[in-house]
């Protein structure tokens, strides 16, 4: 079954720290790659959250934000009283050379200074949290992944039409080249015998022409197509992640579809590989989006 890598999922819980808040966002990627976005009380559980993600994700750029509003318990300030005192006895000079009043407003206004408070959050139960985060984290995984699974149905359908048109436009092939194959070669055997003078010329002319023949059939490519139009019908299927691997088919499918057209001496086929290329290409665009 086909995964989307792209999505958005929210999850969110009171808990006795304060409310929790983990929000989740995928996109396209080759290989996976996640950013987590944390406040300073999670900053330990860093490394948990990634391997936590990873057990549920295999491809894409995930963003991971979390959000802690801390209960005022988990909250200290501590004020600087040395550089608070230097900094009162400093204005009130320069308030006193400037004659202007120095009072509890303005001076609160200089409190934004950095150096004159530290802001400190203790959490008393680190084990407690991380039972916590991974309970919400673990919320919005679920609900990302069935977000990546259902839009992955609706790629999955439109890719099996793509193959369905495929499949109609190679048996179309398969029956004009055996046809085609088997005149022209009747044709080029005949005008061999016209053209030879000699017992050991025709026998040459033969072995040349038989070998241009090879050459020209396609029967091997038609064969291949058919084996990996197969191959991919099953994978999209499959519970596993596989988009790279699919990837990978499309890229030979192309291949073999160009060794088509450039062999086959027809107008036909050569307008039905160009049919089947534009599908192909259709599917590997959806491809880059599945995990």
């Amino acid at each position: 079954m086909l995964k989307s890598m792209t999505g958005f999922a929210k999850a969110q819980k009171t808990t006795t720290f304060g409310l929790l808040t983990c929000e989740l966002h995928s996109v396209n990627r080759k290989s996976l790659e996640i950013k987590t976005y944390l406040p300073k009380a999670l900053l330990f559980l860093d490394a948990e959250i990634k391997k936590w993600i990873q057990m549920s994700i295999s491809r894409g750029s995930i963003y991971c934000h979390i959000h802690l509003q801390l209960e005022k318990e988990h909250i200290h300030v501590h004020l600087n009283d040395i550089a608070l005192e230097k900094l009162h006895t400093s204005l009130k000079k320069s308030f006193a050379k400037l004659k202007l009043d120095l009072d509890a407003t303005a001076f609160a206004t200089l409190f934004n200074k950095e150096d004159l408070f530290t802001i400190e959050t203790k959490i008393n139960k680190p084990d407690l949290l991380k039972k916590e985060l991974k309970g919400v984290l673990g919320k919005a995984l679920k609900e990302l992944c069935q977000i990546k699974q259902d839009e992955g149905k609706n790629l999955q359908k439109d890719i099996e039409k793509q193959f369905v048109s495929i499949h109609s436009f190679l048996k179309q092939i398969e029956k004009q080249a055996k046809s085609i194959f088997q005149a022209t070669k009747k044709k080029f055997l005949d005008r061999l015998k016209e053209w030879s003078k000699t017992k050991e010329d025709q026998e040459r002319l033969f072995k040349e022409a038989a070998l241009l023949c090879e050459r020209a059939d396609i029967t091997e490519e038609i064969v291949r197509l058919h084996s990996h139009l197969k191959e991919v019908t099953k994978l999209i299927k499959s519970k596993e992640s596989l988009g790279k691997t699919i990837e990978f088919f499309i890229q030979e499918m192309n291949r073999e579809t160009n060794t088509i057209s450039q062999k086959s001496n027809s107008v036909n086929i050569a307008q039905k590989t160009i049919l089947i290329k534009s599908h192909l290409e259709k599917i590997r665009e959806q491809i880059q989006n599945v995990e």
